[in-house]
């Protein structure tokens, strides 16, 4: 028990609370750039399968490819609400004309 409590405090002694804490950072450095990668490849997935044409597919995907992080943004705020066109977008619900006759 003695051999366990003093193996504890010799670790804790190697690693100063500067390591631990440049250890979380690395952890969410990474973290950060696992979802600037996940918005990366769901741009390009999102462009893709649009139903636009060619070449605004093309230009769409060279801007996220050249400028990751603004292309992905402004793809998503303003290339999707295109993309989709006037007609394309949520259904919206038209109101249920009501028989007088079935009342």
């Amino acid at each position: 028990m003695l051999n366990a409590q003093l193996a504890l405090a010799q670790t804790a002694a190697d690693n100063p609370p500067e390591t631990i804490w440049s250890i979380l950072f690395l952890i969410g450095l990474g973290l950060v750039a696992l979802g600037f990668l996940a918005l990366f490849i769901g741009a390009l997935v999102s462009i893709f399968r649009s139903e636009t044409d060619s070449a605004t597919k093309a230009v769409w995907a060279l801007i996220v490819v050249m400028a990751p992080v603004l292309g992905c943004v402004l793809w998503f705020v303003f290339g999707r609400s295109s993309a989709r066109g006037p007609g394309n977008g949520p259904a919206q619900q038209q109101p249920v004309e009501q028989d007088p006759a079935a009342a």
